[in-house]
């Protein structure tokens, strides 16, 4: 097998993988455009249940941001 045939079915094989990836890419859901509303939920939390637990909602959306 010459290095141009070999050279050609590496290319092919590279193609299909990238077909493969582009594919699955596809099926994968978008991730959300806009902001989670944490200004919204947070004046709902404040409004249910004062300022004594402030320090802790701020503390869940940084956990929520870091690991969703």
């Amino acid at each position: 097998m010459s290095v141009e045939e070999r050279l050609r079915k590496l290319e092919e094989r590279v193609s299909e993988i990238e077909q493969l990836i582009n594919k699955i890419i596809e099926g994968v859901p978008k991730k959300a455009t806009k902001e989670p509303p944490y200004k919204e939920i947070r004046e709902l939390l404040l409004k249910k249940y004062g300022k004594i637990y402030e320090k802790e909602f701020i503390c869940l959306i940084c956990y929520t941001d870091k690991f969703g």
